[in-house]
């Protein structure tokens, strides 16, 4: 899932390239498979490093016209990060895809020549376990960065405490302050699935969320409580049930649900949980009317690869990954946090009726 070291290397002989060869902006530069030819490397790998340059602005890609020159900084800054620690939650990983290639690539595309080092969040001693990567951090010759997915209120805290360039994915815990944020919009989000259970006639809501409970989950919560209350939905119309990643105790709970003679819509915070009750409503000898069955968050690449309805980010991962690099060098530049360089919200667009059930 990493970003291979060789590809940056192979962005660095393109640009020498470049130089070399005096090339103007706005010069053609070689295809994809030129590029390959050239280098002696396939063409995948030609086509991520010439990805990554044009995240820099080195290049520009062109459908039609190809790639030309883009700017080329003689004097460019030094970067100030040497090393970046993607901190992640390994069980988001494993059950909703949380870390994209593509956000690695826009990272990388952003600091071109840090060094990246991926660790799991582990289930106990969390505190210490970021501790010691922060103190090593502290001791390092060169500047590290840190990007936390995903992450709990301590890691956010111990990483606040460090004076460390950090940017959490994910929204900012209450208490935290200091630290660079970005979060898809999920008060939208609630919106979103509020109005598509509103709009498919349903009378009862069930709002099944992750046992650990995320900053992201407060909001979402928000924007759903304040659209059906708009409805006049009443408050005994709505349940909330906080489950584990355990598919018998998924099912068991979404079974209790299906007795409910009433049109029913379970608003599942990921595709694990909409998953899992797809499977009990499926298997299930309760089921009258079919349920809607709608998930606020999932992290596949392409909307058309959605298993159920949902409100999709407006962003690509490598867009996302761009805009966290962004965040990281607004920091390493000491700028101060303000609302253009500490927190961003990736906007989402409306639930579409095409899903692939």
């Amino acid at each position: 899932m990493a970003v291979s070291e060789g590809i940056v290397d192979l962005a660095e002989q393109i640009e020498s390239d470049i130089r070399a060869r005096a090339l103007a902006v706005g010069s053609p530069y070689d295809t994809t498979a030129e590029t390959a030819r050239r280098f002696a490397v396939n063409t995948s790998k030609a086509n991520r490093a010439l990805q990554l340059l044009a995240n820099r602005g080195v290049i520009v890609r062109r459908q039609r016209s190809g790639t030309v020159v883009g700017r080329i900084d003689q004097g460019r800054t030094q970067q100030t990060l040497s090393r970046l620690h993607v901190i992640v939650d390994e069980s988001a990983v494993r059950t909703e895809r949380l870390l994209d290639d593509g956000i690695l690539i826009g990272l990388q595309g952003q600091l071109p020549k840090t060094r990246l080092q991926q660790h799991f969040i582990p289930g106990l001693d969390r505190r210490q376990f970021i501790q010691e990567i922060v103190g090593d951090a502290l001791k390092s010759n060169g500047k590290d960065g840190f990007v936390l997915i995903r992450s709990p209120v301590e890691i956010q805290r111990v990483l606040a405490d460090s004076g460390l360039p950090t940017v959490v994915y994910g929204g900012l815990h209450p208490s935290v302050e200091g630290v660079a944020s970005l979060d898809r919009d999920q008060r939208q989000i609630g919106i979103e699935l509020a109005k598509y259970a509103l709009q498919k006639k349903c009378s009862k809501f069930v709002c099944l969320l992750r046992s650990e409970i995320g900053p992201g989950d407060r909001y979402f919560a928000r924007g759903l409580i304040e659209t059906l209350e708009y409805a006049k939905v009443s408050i005994n119309d709505l349940s909330w049930e906080w489950l584990t990643s355990d598919d018998a105790l998924v099912r068991a709970v979404v079974e209790e649900h299906l007795a409910d003679r009433r049109k029913l819509a379970f608003l599942c915070r990921n595709e694990y949980l909409a998953s899992q009750t797809q499977a009990a409503i499926d298997g299930s000898a309760k089921r009258r009317s079919r349920p809607v069955v709608v998930m606020a968050d999932c992290y596949r690449v392409r909307r058309e690869e959605a298993r159920f309805p949902i409100p999709w980010p407006a962003w690509t991962a490598q867009e996302v990954g761009t805009e966290l690099g962004r965040l990281l060098l607004a920091q390493t530049q000491k700028e101060s946090l303000d609302r253009s360089n500490a927190e961003s919200l990736i906007p989402v667009l409306p639930i579409l009726e095409r899903s692939l059930r």
